[in-house]
């Protein structure tokens, strides 16, 4: 009997101590502070007036961006506990969160952690004295085919402070730690296409490995021809076709790309389009000038005139080229109205029709140059060593040499 009553009272001794314990703790436990001590602000230390566009560098099948950010502790509060929070849509307004991860200034250190935080949001613990500075590094990782991104990071700060006790019988000059929050600052952050653009390689690429076989192919057509003079090139506004379909489209695609494309374009940045379409519209009016200071001049005349002399190598050289431009800018003008297509801007149906358009435009060109290359390039001569010529006034004979127009 003694013994049971003295386990009684071991239990009773054991269940007073558990309670007074978590009493104990409940009434110590760390809250936010209402009226805390000092007070806590951050800030960001460089303030850009316009949205900063930060140009991810492609790796693999990911393209990865690095965001410095420097940030000053603005209050009189030590903080400790800090998180970063995206909030990103793609190029269709659709919501997307990119991988990122918070590393020191330098790059070598992961400060975040992915455990027990929300997706778009990164913590790390470091300790912030008021008025330093510290900067980190934001490295976001997205899919290409997702840019550009545009958003918001915002950073989130606490620290422990101390306020005046309101436990009931405590002194008043009691003060306990609390938790003290700063106001969140939020940063706008686009994160727009590639700096190493694979699209307007393709284009030049392809449309110059396309000028190329047509090339090759009329140098095997016109493989007697190839050594056979023809006269300069001069451009003609009533038959300049290529010329005029290039040189317009490329003007015209400036204007849409500067005008009616949003800032950051999809497959290609603003700048890139009017480049590309610049240098094609540069490229076919450079072809036949290029052509003409191949050639060497003649022998005057019984008038005194000079003509130019060239060889159909060189002037299907300069078709060839010509063709490079054409087809380059059909198919820059073909990806820039694709980006009014992912932007919703235009109905799927009426771009496939605008396409067929261009296809059309491009074989009926191709067409065009085929037939000016058949019709300008000289037969080879009757017999060997004999040119075609023509007699002057003076009953004199000069050489007679076909001259082309500019396609």
């Amino acid at each position: 009997m003694p013994r049971d009553r003295l386990v009684v009272v071991a239990t009773l001794v054991v269940c007073w101590f558990s309670v007074s314990t978590a009493a104990e703790n409940a009434g110590t436990q760390v809250g936010n502070c209402k009226q805390p001590e000092g007070t806590a602000a951050v800030a960001f230390v460089d303030s850009p007036r316009s949205t900063p566009a930060i140009r991810p560098v492609k790796e693999s099948d990911v393209a990865r961006a690095h965001v410095p950010i420097l940030i000053r502790n603005d209050g009189s509060t030590s903080l400790a506990h800090w998180c970063f929070n995206a909030d990103f849509s793609d190029y269709q307004d659709l919501p997307s969160i990119p991988e990122f991860e918070i590393r020191d200034a330098a790059r070598t250190t992961v400060l975040s952690s992915t455990t027990n935080v929300r997706p778009n949001e990164r913590c790390f613990n470091k300790q912030v004295e008021p008025g330093s500075v510290f900067g980190v590094d934001v490295s976001f990782v997205a899919s290409p085919d997702r840019l550009p991104l545009s958003g918001t990071v915002t950073v989130a700060a606490d620290g422990e402070s101390r306020e005046a006790s309101k436990q009931p019988g405590s002194n008043p000059a009691t003060a306990v730690p609390c938790v003290v929050e700063a106001k969140q600052i939020t940063r706008s952050l686009v994160l727009s296409a590639p700096s190493n653009e694979t699209y307007s390689t393709w284009i030049v690429c392809a449309s110059a490995f396309v000028a190329f076989l047509f090339c090759c192919f009329a140098i095997v057509v016109f493989w007697h021809a190839l050594r056979l003079p023809m006269g300069g090139a001069q451009w003609d506004f009533t038959s300049s076709w290529a010329t005029h379909v290039t040189v317009g489209g490329g003007i015209l695609a400036i204007i849409f790309a500067a005008s009616l494309l949003p800032d950051y374009p999809h497959f290609l940045t603003k700048q890139a389009y009017m480049t590309i379409n610049l240098l094609f519209s540069v490229l076919i009016i450079l072809a036949p000038a290029v052509y003409n200071l191949t050639c060497s001049p003649s022998s005057p005349d019984a008038n005194g005139n000079v003509s130019y002399k060239g060889v159909v190598l060189f002037f299907l050289g300069a078709a060839a080229v010509t063709m490079w431009a054409v087809i380059g800018q059909l198919l820059t003008i073909g990806f820039l109205f694709r980006e009014f297509v992912v932007r919703s801007y235009m109905a799927l149906p009426s771009i496939v029709v605008f396409v067929a358009v261009l296809i059309f435009v491009g074989l009926s060109l191709m067409t065009f140059c085929w037939k000016n290359i058949k019709a300008y390039t000289p037969p080879p001569p009757a017999k060997e060593g004999k040119l075609r010529t023509e007699s002057v006034a003076e009953g004199g004979e000069v050489e007679l040499l076909p001259k082309w127009k500019a396609f």
